[in-house]
């Protein structure tokens, strides 16, 4: 597992990397016994892993870094949660207008073709609370970087 924003079965050859994987990890699972008794597992390492799950066995891989692994022993799911949460912190409330109609597709030729389908939505009368591209805005497809000829109004 890579924490990048690189899908591996892209058809895109510019993306269509060995090693390159989708989105961040968090190495965490609930294990539900018998007697319906959980518990929970928590591996926190920021290099490359690798889970494989099989039979009643989990192995976890990782090519270095320091490895912390956290036992809560619950006894419920929910308990394994708040035990989870009293560690990592509770999930934050997005803001009003993330919860709203939000408008996203891969393959916006630029600025002008966004403003586009917003004044069309607009027109249509269709509620519309966020306006974004997907990952054809960055440079690249690299995390924390745009493409200049895409985006220049961001410069």
């Amino acid at each position: 597992m890579f924490a990048r924003d690189q899908a591996p079965d892209s058809k895109d050859p510019l993306i269509n990397n060995v090693g390159k994987n989708l989105y961040g990890v968090h190495n965490f699972y609930i294990g539900f016994e018998a007697d319906g008794k959980a518990h929970g597992v928590f591996f926190f390492n920021s290099n490359p892993q690798e889970v494989t799950v099989g039979g009643s066995a989990i192995t976890y891989r990782t090519i270095g870094g320091q490895i912390e692994v956290f036992f809560f022993p619950g006894p419920t799911p929910e308990e394994v949660i708040k035990q989870y949460q009293q560690l990592i912190g509770t999930p934050v409330l997005p803001p009003y207008w993330a919860l709203g109609f939000q408008l996203c597709r891969y393959g916006y030729s630029g600025i002008k073709e966004i403003q586009d389908v917003v004044d069309r939505m607009r027109a249509a009368g269709i509620p519309q609370d966020v306006q974004f591209s997907d990952i054809d805005y960055l440079n690249e497809y690299e995390d924390f970087s745009y493409n200049k000829n895409l985006s220049p109004i961001l410069i």
